[in-house]
Order: structure tokens, then sequence, then C-alpha cells
């Protein structure tokens, strides 16, 4: 039933082939192993060079219709006959192997059972077996003479003894796979006899060696549940070509929804298959704990900074994590923030501030830089030593102030009785000296706070060194 069914596709294909117009392509799948294949016929293809030769009908003989049809004896099974085109001299059928993805490197050799005919002007050039170079003009990989091996049944090897020039089967193969081509017979007889009883892509053996599978890596690992894993792993098989590594966990009932493994002790086998099934494996323990979602703790004491342009920021900031302890941050500047010498240029800045953890939490500060050209954002702007000099210098004359008034009012206190009408005159004449003694007295309590204010910003230096300025140029108070 089979074979009638074929026999049957055979004939349409034939039909399609004689009815439909010059240069069409009658492709048919095979059914049989002789040709696990697609191919197909047609007129010539010189612009992409696959029907190079070119013939325009293909018929499908079973082993049956073969023998009927007065096939010479000597075939296998299955017939292919390729019919030229009217005033053609040469045909070819081509053979599509993509869809069955035969890696390059796999191929020892393609094997043809091909029936070549009778010449009537046999030479060195006719008639001769052919594999047109795919995308090349006047290349060929393989020339087979066939001179002397007319009217009978030849097996034609693809290989290394039958490459012509520097062709090879590599350029059969698109991406590294067995693609497309011509399998041609040339002769300068009209209706040469042209039969093809069987085409085997031959693989290399399989010796059973495994691949190679290379893991640096330690045996134990510990990561956090829902952390990604990444390991340093590779396989190769005998080729030396890469292969893909696949991780499998040892208990799919303790993993969750996506497939990710839950907290607790867990096996992890890496593995590797090769074209022909061999294996190579290797397994890892691996100990998941509960997630680290706690990010880094990062402290900026400012988050706005006023300086002069040509300022060279020395930024000193640190991150500590609960799990890592002190952790770098990473800085990164606006746009066009810095000059070619690292020094801040006129404008509005930002400065981003990143600390992250190895369970990947991060933490993000910014602080902005306003920088002007003269400092007019500024009230004044002095030597840090000299500004606490100073102020340290007016607030001991102030409480020395204080003292001296002090000692007056206690004098005053102890002079012997007077008449009332003197005591208020004096009273009245000590007045203001009372309002400025209170006010001599309030400013030394403002003296005192500013020399706290300042002993309190040299104290805290250390941790302000957020921004050191050039020139030990320390900023008061930015414009009101």
């Amino acid at each position: 039933m089979l074979r009638k069914i074929l026999s049957l596709v055979a004939v349409i294909a034939l039909a399609i082939g004689i009815f439909s117009p010059i240069g069409k392509a009658a492709e048919v799948r095979a059914d049989s192993t002789d040709f696990d294949c697609v191919y197909s016929a047609g007129d010539l293809d010189r612009v992409h060079n696959l029907r190079y030769y070119g013939s325009s009908e293909i018929i499908h003989y079973t082993e049956e219709e073969a023998i009927a049809a007065g096939v010479p004896a000597g075939f296998t099974g299955d017939v292919l006959q390729v019919i030229e085109l009217p005033g053609c001299n040469s045909k070819g059928v081509m053979l599509d192997f993509s869809d069955l993805q035969i890696p390059a490197f796999t191929i020892d050799s393609i094997s043809f059972r091909i029936y070549v005919g009778k010449d009537n002007n046999p030479s060195d050039g006719y008639p001769e077996v052919r594999i047109p170079t795919p995308g090349m003009v006047d290349a060929w990989c393989m020339r087979y003479p066939a001179n002397n091996l007319t009217e009978q049944w030849i097996d034609v090897v693809f290989d290394e003894s039958t490459y012509h020039q520097s062709f090879s089967i590599d350029n059969l193969c698109t991406d590294g796979y067995l693609d497309t081509f011509e399998l041609a017979v040339r002769h300068n007889v009209e209706g040469f006899k042209f039969y093809v009883d069987s085409i085997k892509v031959n693989i290399v053996e399989d010796d059973g060696v495994p691949p190679t599978l290379t893991y640096n890596g330690e045996s134990s690992i510990t990561i956090a549940q829902g952390q990604e894993i990444n390991l340093d792993v590779t396989a190769t098989d005998k080729f030396n070509q890469p292969l893909d590594v696949v991780l499998t966990w040892g208990d799919p009932s303790r993993l969750d929804a996506d497939g990710n493994p839950l907290a607790g002790e867990h096996v992890l086998t890496l593995s590797a298959t090769d074209y022909f099934g061999n294996v190579a494996s290797v397994t890892i323990d691996v100990t998941v704990i509960q997630p680290d979602l706690i990010a880094p703790e990062m402290t900026v004491p400012t988050d706005a900074i006023y300086v002069k342009v040509g300022t060279t920021p020395l930024i000193n900031v640190s991150a500590t994590d609960d799990n890592d302890g002190e952790i770098a941050v990473t800085q990164s500047w606006s746009e066009n923030a810095l000059d070619k010498d690292g020094k801040l240029t006129e404008g509005e800045h930002v400065l981003t501030l990143t600390a992250r953890d190895s369970s990947n939490n991060v933490t993000v500060k910014t602080i902005t830089f306003y920088v002007t050209e003269n400092g007019d954002d500024f009230d004044v702007i002095v030597d840090e030593e000299e500004l606490c000099s100073d102020e340290e210098s007016e607030s001991e004359s102030e409480s020395e102030s204080e003292s001296e008034s002090e000692s007056e009012s206690q004098e005053e206190s102890t002079d012997g009785e007077e008449s009332q009408k003197e005591s208020v005159i004096e009273s009245e004449d000590e007045q203001p000296d009372s309002q400025e003694s209170l006010t001599e007295s309030e400013e030394s309590s403002e003296g005192s706070a500013s020399s706290f204010s300042c002993t309190g910003a040299l104290a805290s230096l250390p941790f302000l060194s957020l921004i050191v300025l050039a020139g030990s140029v320390a900023i008061i108070r930015k414009k009101r």
C-alpha cells in the first residue's frame, strides 16, 4: 500500500514538473531511507549557484516500478531518475539536508550510488560526476571522472580522497550544519541516462568517550534562597565543540514554583551530552539559606555642598552591611561635572554614591554640588584655622569684660548707706551701665556659642571629610 502511495506521489510530482512553467522546481520529501532528505529539480539557478546544471524532472520509482520501467539492474531499492531539459547536456538533483541538522564535524563522508549511462564521446571531462560549490560560480567541491565507468552502477564517495582543490564538506554546510547542494553529471549527449539508487551521510563512529566537563569551583557552596547561581563550568565534545551544561536539582519536590531550591540542603548535578548521547556529569552540594534582604547602611552628612569652581572633591564615604561588614562605595558624577584634571566645573552637579552587598541589596545616596565662579554664593570664605583662632580670642575678651562688670557691682553694693535721693540718682546713673553689662553678658554668651560651634565643626571634621577643599578653604555659611 505504501509503495502505491509513493508511486502516486511520484506521478503527481512528474505531472507538476511537466505542466509547470520551465524554471519552477518540483520538490519531494523522500519517504525512503535511501534518500533521507528533500530532493528537487528545476531550471538553472546560477545566481545562487544551487541548480548549477539544472534539470526539469525527477521520477521516483519504487523497486517494482524501477524494474517495470527498465531501470538497469543492480539497484538496491527505490530509484530516482533525473531527466534534463531539452537541449541540455548536463543535469542535477538538489539534495536538501537542512531539516536534519547534521553537524559538519560529525560527517565522515557522503556516499552516492548512481548509474552513469553511455556517452557518445567519452573523454576526461565527459561524463563527470560533480558537486558545484554553493554560492560560487565555476567552482566545484567534487569532480569525479566517470568516462571509464559508464553503463554501470558505481559508488561515489565524497570525502578527503575526492575533495576538489581546497573545498570540502564544510562548503556544503551553513552555520555548521549540512545544508543544500546539487549532485550533477556533466555529459555531451542528449538523453543521457542518470539514476540515483541511494544517498547516505556517513557519521563518524562513536567511540563511547564522554564529553569533557570542566567545573572550576568548590564541591560545596552556599547561596541565599532565590539567588541566581553562577558557576564556572564548561563542556566540549571530542571534536572540541562546545556543549550546553544542564543544571538538575536532586529533589524536584523541594523546589519552588519557578524551579528554584527552597532553604535547606540540596544536590546539584551539572551534565553535558554530546551528539552521540554520551554524558559527562559532576555533582556539588548546595546549602540554601534564607535570603538577605537588608541593604547596606551608608551615612552621608549632607545632601548639598556649595563650592567654588576648581575645587578638587576628595570623597571618603563608606558603608556597612549586616553580613558583609564594611563594603566599598562606588561614585558616579553627572555629566561634565569634572574637568580633565578632576576639578569641579561651574554649575549644579550630582554625585551618586552606591553601596551593593553580596546579596545584591543596594543603597544609593546623592549629593548635589553647587559650583560658582567667584564664590557669590557665600557670605564669608576664610581659612578655617584663622576663623577658629579669631572666634576664641573674641570669646576670651568678652568673658574678661563680663568679670570686670560683676566686680564693680559687688564694690558698689558694699558702700555705706547714703540718702535715698543719692541712691535714686546713683541708681538712675548706673542703669545704663547695668544695661551695658547685660548686653555684654549676652554678647559673651553669643561668643561662647560661636566658640562651641567652631569647636564642634572641627570635632566633626573627620566625619565631614566627605569633601576636602583645595587650600584648606572652609565654607562658613551659604548665602541667605
